[in-house]
Order: C-alpha cells, then structure tokens, then sequence
C-alpha cells in the first residue's frame, strides 16, 4: 500500500504545484484564503494515509460493496483538466467510503460492534485541523438530528461517524463545482465554484443539470453515461488503491 500512496501523492503534489502556479490555467483551488484548507485535503501522502488508517481500515467492516459508491470520471483531459478530473475522482475515494459505510451500518446496525471508532478519533481531528478557518461550524443539533435520522437513534459510536460524515460534507460542498447545482448548471457567481476550465464545467454542469438531487457517488456514473465527447480511456491514478481497498474489504464479511 505504501508504493500506491507514495506514487499517487508524486504525481497529485506535481499536477497541484502546476495548477497553483497558473500553468494549467484557472484553477478553482487557487483562491486567495482558501489554500491552506486545500493544503490539508488534496491527495498528498499524509492526507492520503490519514484518509486509509483512519477511515478506512476502521471502517473496513463495513465497506463491503465499496466498488459500486465510487465511480471515476472518463471524459477527455487536457492539461487545463487533468486537476479537475484528479480531484473528482479523490472526492470519489472519500465520499465512497463514508458512504458505502453508512448503507451497510443501516442495513446490518449490528456491524457497528466491529467497527474502530477510537482510530476514527484521529480522522475527526484531521477534519477538524482542515476545517478550522470555517466560521460555520457543525453544531451538537445537526449531529445529533442527522444521526437519529439516517440510523433511528444517537449512539457515541454513531455521533462521532456523523460528525466525521457532515465534516466531509462540507468540504465537498465548498470544493464540487457541482454539488450546489441549480436551474441551469452551477452557480458561476459563487467565488467558491470557480470553474477549472469553462467549457468542462458547463457540460458536466449540463449533464447533471438535468437531475434534481446528485449524490457524490453517482455523480460519476452520470457523467460517464451521458458524455458525448472523447472518453479519456486512461485509468484513474486511483485505480490501484481502490483495487487495493477492495481485496482487503473482502477479508471481512458483514455480518
């Protein structure tokens, strides 16, 4: 795992670098106040391995069908691009592994007694660190509302996974171009949404413009089935750790 890391952290440090410094163009990381948040959450190797030690493997139990809530985009990239597509497809990662983690915990609650919430203690902290400039914060209320909600009581266990989830949340509601979408494609005005390259964000914006509701682990899916230009027929520099996180998953049955 370490060789998978350390190369996807090479090549995401390089392509990041080039996109801050305006060699691929504009950049919707750019922006003056909100580089040292994207310093803590881009695909680095210590995001990386804080991102595995303290979310997946404590979640490992509860991760069974992970392959089918992450989905990596396949649509042409060019140099202006590839940032854009990188940083989707780590959304990806994330999003896919808190999510196909709270499914299961629904379907089977009983999986809870095998997940590791005191490592997930540490994971909440890298949020925290990441997200200490925001002056929203999530409050004890919104926790505790979302978690009887979406699992039917309030357990400390299920807190702390709550938290960890609105947390990762937000930081995709400020960095998805998309997740904001509204009547047209994305709100262009929103400072926070600054496209990577126009003429990308208008047709993925189009194409997802026309559902209601986008969660991120269809979001993908979407795009791929309805793009009608060049596919980019290239793997993901995060199919290795997926391949990865899916042949460990399947030494751990739900029960």
């Amino acid at each position: 795992m370490e060789n998978i890391l350390q190369t996807i952290s090479n090549t995401t440090l390089k392509l990041y670098t080039l996109n801050n410094t305006g060699m691929y163009g504009n950049s919707f990381i750019a922006m003056q106040g909100d580089l040292e948040e994207v310093s803590k959450i881009i695909p680095h190797y210590q995001s990386l391995k804080q991102t595995m030690h303290g979310l997946f493997y404590p979640l490992k139990p509860a991760l069974q069908n992970l392959d089918k809530n992450i989905c990596f985009l396949d649509i042409d990239a060019n140099k202006n691009n590839e940032i854009f597509l990188l940083s989707c497809d780590w959304c990806s990662i994330c999003n896919g592994i808190i999510e196909t983690a709270k499914q299961n915990i629904i379907q089977h609650p009983i999986i809870v007694k095998q997940i590791d919430f005191e490592t997930m203690k540490m994971y909440e902290l890298s949020l925290d660190v990441a997200l200490h400039e925001r002056n929203n914060k999530i409050t004890n209320e919104e926790t505790e509302q979302w978690c009887q909600t979406t699992f039917g009581n309030k357990s400390i266990d299920l807190l702390l996974f709550s938290r960890i989830y609105l947390k990762l949340e937000m930081i995709e509601l400020r960095w998805c171009p998309f997740k904001r979408s509204a009547e047209f494609y994305y709100r262009n005005q929103d400072k926070r949404f600054l496209e990577p390259t126009t003429d990308i964000v208008w047709e993925v914006g189009n194409i997802l413009s026309n559902h209601e509701t986008i969660t991120c682990n269809i979001c993908p899916v979407i795009v791929n089935e309805h793009w009608k230009y060049t596919k980019s027929n290239k793997q993901s520099i995060f199919q290795p750790l997926l391949d990865y996180m899916i042949s460990e998953i399947y030494t751990v049955g739900v029960a």
